[in-house]
């Protein structure tokens, strides 16, 4: 579970968060909708710990992470899943190095096979083939 309690962030001009406080299950998912600036991303940056939030609470199964150090940052994050807007992906890899390059280099205990060998099998779980794995982002295929 991921539990939200009593966050603010704010920043010099402007509070972004305040005193905001929700749930979530493991087994839902959950969708942040809102007008563009109302904090939507700021949330999603607390949670990951991107960003400290100034006061409040933020655990996910049980792990604090504001004030969590970077290695359990690290542990934190490779429990969650996220996507950037507007793509972000690396245009010199093509999909399936980008989604093992978060394995391999968040993991002391991940090998490059082993990341490799998990990222041939994403592109599938979202519908697309081996080839299209092999597709660079921004290049027609």
């Amino acid at each position: 579970m991921t539990r939200v309690d009593g966050v603010s962030f704010s920043f010099p001009w402007r509070p972004a968060q305040d005193g905001l406080s929700i749930g979530v299950e493991e087994t839902r998912t959950t969708a942040v909708v809102g007008r563009s600036g109302i904090g939507k991303s700021v949330l999603l940056r607390c949670v990951t710990g991107l960003l400290r939030p100034q006061s409040g609470s933020i655990t996910i199964d049980g792990e604090e992470v504001v004030g969590a150090g970077r290695g359990g940052l690290l542990g934190i994050r490779a429990k969650i899943g996220m996507l950037f807007q507007e793509g972000a992906l690396f245009d010199s890899m093509d999909l399936s190095e980008n989604i093992s390059f978060p394995l391999a280099w968040c993991s002391p205990t991940s090998s490059c096979g082993y990341a490799g060998f998990r990222a041939r099998d994403a592109p599938g779980a979202v519908g697309g083939d081996e080839e299209e794995g092999r597709h660079r982002p921004g290049h027609d295929p």
